[in-house]
């Protein structure tokens, strides 16, 4: 087969093979990730049956949970399937029958209001049964962009899939809402999610493939020709028994000049440097972006004395304006680079973070048709675009780090700090935007407070995305043929 033939081959695959699964695994992301749309109505069941202070929480608490716990059992999991206990057809499995499960039992918590249940039944089976689906999807749908030469394009799809799947889900709970109970809403949503992930667990790509020569040329494949050499395959993981003959192998590799990428075990994973840096990113810079996709409905009702539908229409835009950005930052970034993007959306980030408590303090908030509540969502989606594109170019970032042999358990262990962000994003600006009325409190005394909570909010918002920029400059590839010396010396 020639270069053309294979490069043709790869291209259909990726289009009729893993495009349908990337599209039909991500509908139940769509659903959680949409889940401010019902946080509302959530709250309106539950609120007169628990404590004030607790007073609409309960709907972006679940939220939370749910988005917590669809990242936090990503390493196990994929330690699993690296040891062969699992594999990612019973992965997929599992995902499907724990969001599906998950659901219904939203829907039964809903209807006899047992709170406990919205947690434990549906929040949690929800978050993890979401991970187990986009664990596998996520991998494949990378590495083979990877392979084609369009990883950051393929990153920025990926993103923009899951956008357009949550603005969906958003903007059908308006007429859903109308029309239906809450409860039967999540019992159609379980119905929904249990269709879409039978195309891919049942359609698995072959992800060996990917292991196989690429048909598109590479900088080493360049040199390999033009020196008419043959590359030896170098053991990746150096045993204590190993042979005189695999030390000198690995000894010589490692004085070569190419940065040449070997497999880690989890231990030296852990201890490099590079893991938490991108850890803290993540948490530092994802944070806000989750706030306000959580709580939006509610910062323009406690704002601006929005309506559940205008609030609910607000944030489908804004999540599609997010999706959009998720787009064509992996367009921009194969133009002027993933850092220099990263750079430019990053700064306007912080400048809008800190020109929104100037909107929300000095100009009129008197309803939703205000100038000021025109300008705040203005803001906010120009936020929700930045927002977008620098999360669709995190895949780009760990590939660059690690390289592909460790792609999958370094995103695996770095993107806890997306578990992390959602904790305290969501948490942080459910209470930012909470209107509880204290013991003698006006209400103009409550709108001066939320004003100065809000403030505080968006302004230290800034500052992390500040400390992200710090970190994001702090950030170099892994040095391989150091580990490798650092392997010998310890041999020796």
């Amino acid at each position: 087969m020639n270069m053309m033939e294979s490069r043709s081959r790869d291209l259909s695959y990726v289009c009729l093979k893993v495009m349908p699964q990337t599209i039909m695994g991500l509908i139940p992301s769509g659903i959680y990730y949409g889940w401010g749309a019902l946080s509302e109505s959530i709250n309106e069941v539950f609120s007169p049956y628990h404590p004030h202070e607790f007073k609409n929480q309960h709907g972006t608490f679940a939220g939370v949970i749910i988005l917590a716990l669809s990242v936090s059992l990503a390493l196990p999991l994929r330690i699993l399937l690296d040891k062969k206990f699992i594999t990612e057809f019973t992965l997929q499995a599992i995902g499907l029958s724990l969001i599906t499960i998950g659901l219904l039992l939203g829907g039964i918590s809903v209807q006899f209001k047992i709170l406990w249940l919205l947690y434990i039944g549906c929040a949690v089976p929800c978050g993890l049964g979401a991970q187990c689906i986009f664990l596998r999807i996520v991998f494949s749908h990378q590495l083979w962009f990877k392979r084609i030469n369009y990883q950051n394009f393929g990153s920025g799809l990926f993103g923009f899939i899951i956008g357009i799947w949550a603005a969906f889900f958003f903007l059908i709970s308006v007429p859903l809402e109308a029309n239906l109970k809450l409860s039967t809403i999540l019992y159609i949503y379980s119905a929904i999610a249990f269709i879409s992930v039978l195309y891919p667990l049942l359609n698995i790509d072959d992800n060996s493939l990917i292991e196989k020569p690429s048909a598109i040329p590479t900088k080493e494949d360049s040199i390999i020709a033009s020196n008419d050499i043959e590359l030896t395959t170098v053991s990746t993981t150096v045993e204590s028994k190993g042979s005189d003959e695999q030390y000198k192998v690995i000894e010589d590799n490692a004085e070569s000049p190419e940065n040449e990428e070997i497999e880690l075990s989890y231990s030296e994973l852990l201890v490099l440097p590079q893991m938490w840096i991108l850890f803290f990113f993540f948490a530092a810079v994802l944070t806000p972006g989750w706030g306000i996709k959580l709580s939006f409905i509610s910062m323009l009702r406690v704002l601006y004395n929005a309506t559940p539908s205008f609030s609910a229409s607000m944030t489908a835009i804004y999540v599609i304006i997010y999706a959009f950005g998720r787009f064509f930052s992996g367009i921009l970034a194969d133009y002027i680079g993933v850092l220099r993007t990263f750079d430019l959306m990053l700064i306007i980030k912080i400048i809008i973070l800190i020109a929104v408590p100037q909107v929300t303090t000095y100009l009129p908030r008197d309803g939703q048709n205000t100038e000021g509540c025109t300008i705040f969502i203005t803001l906010i989606c120009i936020l929700g675009l930045m927002y977008g594109g620098s999360k669709a170019l995190f895949y780009s970032i760990i590939f660059d780090v690690f390289g592909k042999i460790n792609y999958k358990v370094a995103f695996s262990i770095s993107f806890k700090g997306f578990g992390l962000s959602v904790i305290i994003g969501g948490i942080t600006s459910a209470y930012s935007f909470s209107e509880t009325l204290s013991p003698g409190q006006t209400e103009e005394e409550v709108a001066a407070a939320i004003t100065r909570t809000s403030s505080e909010w968006f302004y230290s918002m800034a500052a992390g995305m500040f400390v992200g920029l710090v970190l994001l400059h702090s950030i170099k590839p892994v040095d391989y043929n150091e580990i490798l010396k650092n392997r010998i010396e310890s041999r020796k």
